[in-house]
């Protein structure tokens, strides 16, 4: 499992391979990821002892010390507020295209003579 940490740092490293100077040390700090792809492996071990804890104690506070160099993809509130109104439209419609679909399924079930609806 930790050569999926390994593997996303190395895709992510090549990505980067080579920024602007200015972007540089934002794209080393991203490179930080290994240490909560780590932590995240370690935290589930069976059992821990010291020397695990002090992986763990490390891998976390190599991430906190740097993580802020994802806020700015964080979404905003008023990105959620519009998703969620979104999402609320899109399920009305979708509801109202079912209620017509069953209406229109009614109708045609009244509209069979008594021969047909006993086929």
């Amino acid at each position: 499992m930790r050569n999926i940490g390994r593997f996303s740092s190395l895709a992510l490293a090549a990505a980067l391979q080579h920024p602007l100077p200015r972007h540089r040390a934002v794209f080393q700090r991203a490179l930080i990821v290994r240490s909560l792809v780590y932590w995240r492996l370690d935290v589930q071990y069976r059992t821990h002892t010291t020397k695990t804890f002090k992986y763990l104690a490390k891998y976390l506070a190599e991430f906190q010390a740097t993580k802020d160099v994802f806020t700015t993809y964080r979404t905003s509130m008023a990105t959620n507020s519009i998703t969620h109104a979104r999402t609320q439209e899109l399920m009305i419609q979708l509801m109202a295209e079912e209620a017509i679909e069953y209406e229109e399924r009614a109708a045609c079930r009244e509209a069979l003579s008594p021969a047909q609806k006993e086929h």
